[in-house]
């Protein structure tokens, strides 16, 4: 069962058209995708930086059913369905 919409997946494809080749592994390129898709910021591609280990730390949390903390409303609603579905935690 794919979690992503069909526009979503287009838009995706949009922006791996246009990024090209890059610098990032896939677990890097998985969330700036997501950044640059959420911002229609393809500077983002430059700009953001991973300390080593975060996002293996960020999976386990998850994993673990850790919460996630947000004070937008929105970022809230965008990441509760994907995550409730992928690791079945609030």
């Amino acid at each position: 069962m794919s979690l992503e919409h069909p526009i979503l997946r287009q838009s995706f494809a949009t922006i791996e058209a246009e990024v090209g080749e890059h610098h990032l592994n896939p677990e890097q390129w998985a969330i700036a995708r997501r950044v640059i898709h959420a911002t229609a910021d393809f500077d983002y591609l430059d700009l953001l930086q991973f300390s080593p280990g975060a996002i293996a730390a960020a999976i386990s949390s998850l994993q673990q059913g850790q919460p996630i903390i947000t004070d937008v409303r929105m970022v809230q609603y965008g990441i509760q369905t994907l995550v409730d579905k992928t690791f079945q935690n609030q």
